[in-house]
């Protein structure tokens, strides 16, 4: 699995809320960007599991993906859990090949 391809998988559990599949994907020492969500992978992983709990599912819609070396950007429109759409650029740093 490259890089891009554990990037996109990491952002559809916000839909599929595959709690383990997060946490096999994040890196150790995770920073969130979006300011909206605590930092590091147990506020990833808890926002995994609040989002799948919510009544309206929340939607991504990845608009384009780049990797370049061991980094990853995303550019997504995420619908979180019904509360609208919104657009982010993301950076990844995700867990190595073992």
């Amino acid at each position: 699995m490259t890089n891009k391809e554990k990037a996109l998988a990491l952002i559809e559990t916000f839909v599929s809320g595959d709690i383990a599949k997060a946490k096999e994907l994040l890196a150790t020492g995770y920073i969130q960007h979006n300011l909206a969500f605590g930092t590091g992978a147990d506020a990833f992983v808890a926002a995994v599991e609040g989002l799948a709990q919510a009544p309206v599912k929340t939607t991504v819609n990845n608009i384009r993906s780049f990797e370049d070396g061991d980094k990853v950007f995303l550019q997504t429109v995420y619908n979180f859990a019904g509360a609208g759409e919104q657009t982010r650029i993301r950076r990844a740093r995700l867990a190595s090949e073992s």
